[in-house]
């Protein structure tokens, strides 16, 4: 568990251990629960496609294809939840 107040930065860190080039996505479920928001995916090393959170930023390791972080130099109240990294071989 890590716990950040708001206004500072936070930097979340996910290694596959897929073999190849996973896809790979960040999801974020509210602390009151429901579904999984999806925040970010990746199709492939060095690519990051739809981040639908703008203070997120979120890098996919070019070097090393089954590294992917999310971060945020300014985390906020609302963004408070559980943070969960997947794979797949295929897109979902």
């Amino acid at each position: 568990m890590i716990v950040v107040s708001p206004g500072k930065s936070v930097k979340l860190n996910c290694t596959s251990t897929a073999t190849g080039d996973p896809y790979m996505y960040w999801y974020r479920q509210p602390m009151t629960g429901g579904a999984l928001v999806s925040i970010v995916r990746s199709v492939g090393k060095g690519s990051v496609t739809e981040l639908t959170v703008t203070h997120f930023k979120a890098e996919r390791n070019k070097d090393k294809e089954a590294e992917f972080t999310l971060e945020s130099d300014e985390i906020q109240a609302e963004d408070a939840g559980l943070y969960y990294c997947a794979w797949s071989t295929t897109d979902v």
